[in-house]
């Protein structure tokens, strides 16, 4: 129904805007951080999009108005979800906020995946080659 939809709808807004605000303080979006919750804060950014689109979508003025139904629908959405203008244009903000902070943290870490990898592989040889050297007896413990 319309009423637990704007209900469900104005509780993630509610979370969503605290999650979100969180993530963007300084120093919580770290290059360790991002690759370990990568899941999760892809999915806080499709329920916050989603949200705003359900909730802009349906308390909209427009044309369509002039239909009572419209009109009463509209209303319904508006007093069951306790809407806030300012509440939603600033998760829509903040959204767009993370979402932009994400995408550069991604291309830098895909320009630098290359570099870390040969970095990663010229570490590991020569350890492997330490370890051939202690088991052949050539290099002592």
């Amino acid at each position: 129904s319309i009423t637990s939809c704007s209900k469900r709808h104005s509780e993630n807004l509610h979370k969503k805007l605290t999650e979100v605000r969180e993530y963007l303080k300084e120093g919580v979006l770290t290059e360790q951080f991002v690759l370990d919750k990568t899941p999760k804060l892809l999915n806080t950014l499709r329920v916050c999009n989603v949200t705003l689109r359900w909730l802009i979508l349906h308390t909209t003025e427009g044309g369509w108005d002039q239909n009572k139904r419209c009109k009463q629908l509209r209303e319904q959405v508006m007093v069951d979800a306790g809407y806030q203008p300012r509440h939603v244009f600033e998760l829509l903000l903040n959204t767009a906020q993370l979402e932009l902070k994400l995408k550069e943290m991604f291309r830098a870490l895909l320009t630098q995946k290359q570099e870390k990898w040969s970095y990663g592989k010229k570490e590991c040889v020569e350890r492997m080659m330490e370890l051939s050297e202690v088991f052949s007896g050539t290099k002592p413990l």
